[in-house]
C-alpha cells in the first residue's frame, strides 16, 4: 500500500527544481488523473516480456510478488451450454466476474458424466480464435473427462471452455485465477466531472514500486508539458527499475 500523499508530493519534488524554486503548478486532480494512468501502464508493464529477460510477470519471483496483490484465485462462476454450437461449447460473460480481468492465469472446471459427478478438467490453455478447431480436433489438446482435461477461447467478452465431440459428460462451473485492474487511485478535495465529491483512496501496489509510479507518472506530465528534459530522465530511470 502506498499512500496517495506521498505519491502526489514524489510528483511535485520531481517535476519542480526544488533548488531554485523554478516549477510548475498541477492540480491534484490533473495527478491523479495521470497517476491512474501510469498505475495501468506499471502493470501492463509487468505482463509484457518486452525487458531485459524477455519474461512475463509469472516467470519469476520478482515480477510475480510486484503484482500479487491483484490475483483474483479460484473466483467461481456458472456456465451456460451454448446451444446449436457444434462444437459444444459452454461460456460465461467476463461481466460477471467480481472484479474488471486484465488476463486469465488459470482455470478449471467442473464436470459430470454418468455417476461420476464433481470431475475436475484443468483448462490447459486459451486458444487463439484460429487454432479452436485445429486444436479441438488434435489428440493432444481436445477435451478429455479421462485425462481431466479441455481448452478454453476468449470471444466478446464471454469466456468458452469446451466439451468433448460425443457430448459424452456436462460442465457446469468454472474456477478462474486471474489478474484484475488496480483499484482507482483518489484524494478528497475536489469534485469529479460527474459532479461526485472525491474522496482518498490510496494506491495498493506494493510500497517499493512508489519510485516506479511516480516515474511513469512524471514522464506523462513531462510529455504533456513539453518538458523534454525531465521526460527523457524519467524514461532512463524507469528501464533502470526494471
Amino acid at each position: 500500500m502506498i499512500p496517495i500523499i506521498n505519491l502526489l508530493n514524489d510528483i511535485d519534488v520531481k517535476i519542480n527544481r526544488l533548488s531554485n524554486l523554478r516549477g510548475q503548478y498541477i492540480p491534484n486532480e490533473t495527478k491523479i488523473e495521470v497517476l491512474n494512468i501510469a498505475q495501468t501502464k506499471l502493470v501492463l508493464k509487468k505482463l509484457n516480456t518486452n525487458n531485459n529477460y524477455q519474461l512475463g510477470f509469472d516467470t519469476f519471483t520478482k515480477r510475480y510478488q510486484d503484482l500479487q496483490m491483484l490475483v483474483v484465485p479460484n473466483e467461481e462462476v456458472g456456465l451456460t451450454k451454448v446451444p446449436g454450437d457444434l462444437l459444444n461449447s459452454y461460456k460465461v460473460s467476463l461481466s460477471s466476474l467480481a472484479y474488471n480481468m486484465i488476463i486469465p492465469i488459470q482455470s478449471y472446471c467442473i464436470a459430470n458424466r454418468g455417476n461420476c459427478k464433481q470431475h475436475i478438467l484443468d483448462v490447459i490453455e486459451i486458444v487463439k480464435h484460429e487454432d479452436i478447431r485445429v486444436k479441438l480436433n488434435s489428440p493432444h489438446y481436445e477435451p478429455n473427462f479421462q485425462y481431466q482435461e479441455t481448452i478454453g477461447s476468449i470471444s466478446a467478452d464471454t469466456m468458452y471452455v469446451y466439451g468433448d465431440e460425443e457430448n459424452s459428460f456436462t460442465i457446469t462451473n468454472l474456477f478462474i485465477s486471474y489478474l484484475r485492474y488496480p483499484v482507482p487511485m483518489d484524494i478528497a478535495g475536489y469534485t469529479h466531472l460527474d459532479n461526485t465529491a472525491s474522496t482518498t483512496v490510496d494506491c495498493e501496489l506494493e510500497a517499493y514500486l512508489e519510485n516506479e509510479l511516480v516515474e511513469l507518472a512524471v514522464e506523462e506530465i513531462a510529455d504533456a508539458t513539453g518538458n523534454q528534459e525531465q521526460s527523457q530522465s524519467s524514461r532512463v530511470r524507469t528501464k533502470e527499475a526494471e
